[in-house]
């Protein structure tokens, strides 16, 4: 969104219907974490960090990049799941358990002390 702010964007995700992120290489695109904050369930990308993010059919769809009719079908599932808000929960629901910066702090915290403690 290039200069956009952070107001600007989470206001754009805010009036969405779902997100897609169909790219060829990711880790763990920020973006997914914060859609699913605000209840937006995603259609993404089967590839790399991605598909530990979330739960495919239950806060988003993972699809083919390579297929643009895999893409619309995704997107076709995340507007027509029969329960919207079930969905949108538990986006929110998991975006709290893992993606808050106090728990992704509290767990960087975690694993350095053991991996300190260990040497």
């Amino acid at each position: 969104m290039g200069s956009s702010t952070v107001d600007q964007i989470q206001g754009e995700l805010s009036s969405a219907s779902c997100m897609a992120i169909c790219s060829h290489q990711e880790t763990a695109p920020v973006i997914i974490g914060e859609a699913m904050a605000i209840g937006v369930t995603v259609v993404a990308s089967n590839i790399c960090g991605i598909p530990y993010m979330v739960e495919d059919g239950q806060t988003r769809k993972l699809v083919n990049p390579d297929g643009p009719s895999d893409i619309a079908a995704g997107i076709s599932y995340i507007l027509g799941y029969k329960n919207p808000e079930e969905m949108s929960r538990r986006a929110i629901a998991i975006a709290k358990e893992r993606f808050r910066a106090s728990v992704v702090a509290r767990k960087t915290y975690d694993f350095y002390k053991k991996v300190i403690g260990n040497v």
